[in-house]
């Protein structure tokens, strides 16, 4: 090959280092002086992709733009009731902010602390919360091809308009002139008051009330927070098939109705949401459960998966009765991470593998 050519090649290899060497300086001070300026400036947005790791995430911005976000190299990250989250605890959809941004490193922005929301709706899942005697977590599945988000608590039926789901909690607009029904359904296992609201024969608004989501676990009357209202606000009056369209793709979303600390058949009751326990004391644990085989499986992990409690916990059933009650003492030891994750489960009987799974984060103190 003629030295001119070598010659040549070489000026485009450095043409090409000094173009990328360039991009990732330009990025760089761009992020820093849009984004962290003296540490003062926060980036805010919207999960909209995790990256296969799981430990860099995509920040959907309010101006349209789009950043690549660290969670594993963050110092710290909560959400709004001040929990410890693992990385992998981050999911698609939810509001997220980041501040004091460290460095840029490979077009990944590097922050201290991590804040999302536990509220959010996204791809069929809905995360919301009320506010009774505190805040009341909650999830519930719809059908992205029905339903689409309104806002972080609100749904609204794609092919009927007038037709809307708040989880929010808030009380509805009623007037006075409104004739008022109600009637006790059963949906999910869960009983809901059905309250109905109509003007000259035609529907304006309906209210589902929950008055005990542990009541279907055998423990009715053992939560403190466990009345939700779901509300129907229908944008213009609704009768025959809309209105009965409407009602069906309501029960639909609420029939997944499930609390934080549940699962289709464990109810944690014991110690409450948000987990703040002691190091090296011994606390108790508590709830109901519908055992396959008279136990249920408890796990508190690391943020690296690391068991450090592994235990079988005994389901004590009376005769006939599905849910019975589980009780045990935790001892969390010195060594351990100040965040660690608690994790309840059983086995399947056919396949063996994990069913029911609640995972909560726990902060030790």
């Amino acid at each position: 090959m003629s030295g001119k050519r070598l010659g040549f090649i070489a000026v485009l290899v450095l043409i090409f280092i000094g173009g990328v060497f360039g991009f990732d300086k330009f990025f760089s001070q761009k992020i820093g002086q849009s984004q962290n300026q003296n540490d003062q400036e926060t980036i805010r947005g919207v999960v909209s992709t995790t990256l296969p790791s799981g430990k860099v995430v995509v920040v959907h911005k309010p101006d349209g733009t789009e950043i690549f976000l660290s969670l594993n190299d963050a110092s710290t990250i909560t959400d709004e009731l001040g929990e410890d989250l693992f990385y992998s605890d981050i999911k698609v959809g939810m509001p997220i902010s980041a501040a004091g941004i460290r460095s840029v490193k490979n077009n990944v922005v590097i922050p201290s602390l991590i804040t999302v929301s536990l509220t959010f709706a996204d791809q069929g899942n809905i995360s919301g919360a009320q506010d009774t005697i505190g805040r009341n977590y909650f999830s519930l599945q719809y059908n992205p091809a029905r339903w689409s988000p309104n806002g972080a608590q609100v749904l609204q039926l794609r092919d009927i308009g007038a037709c809307t789901l708040d989880v929010s909690g808030n009380p509805p607009r009623v007037d006075q002139s409104w004739v008022k029904s109600t009637t006790e359904r059963r949906i999910g296992g869960n009983i809901f008051a059905d309250i109905r609201y109509t003007i000259n024969g035609k529907h304006v608004l309906r209210v589902m009330t929950l008055e005990d989501a542990a009541e279907k676990y055998g423990a009715r009357g053992e939560l403190e927070r466990a009345s939700f209202d779901f509300v129907s606000q229908y944008k213009n009056p609704l009768a025959g098939g809309d209105l009965t369209n409407c009602i069906r793709a309501v029960d639909d979303v609420l029939v997944t109705f499930m609390l934080r600390n549940g699962s289709a058949r464990i109810l944690l009751l014991t110690p409450k949401i948000p987990l703040h326990v002691p190091v090296d004391e011994d606390f108790i644990l508590r709830g109901t459960a519908a055992s396959y085989d008279g136990t249920i499986q408890l796990a508190v992990v690391t943020d690296q998966g690391t068991k450090i409690i592994s235990k079988n916990i005994p389901v004590s059933a009376s005769a006939g009765e599905r849910f019975g009650t589980f009780e045990t003492q935790i001892h969390i030891p010195t060594s351990a991470p100040t965040r660690l994750q608690l994790r309840l489960f059983q086995y399947t009987p056919r396949t063996g593998s994990v069913t029911d799974l609640i995972q909560l984060p726990m902060t030790v103190e």
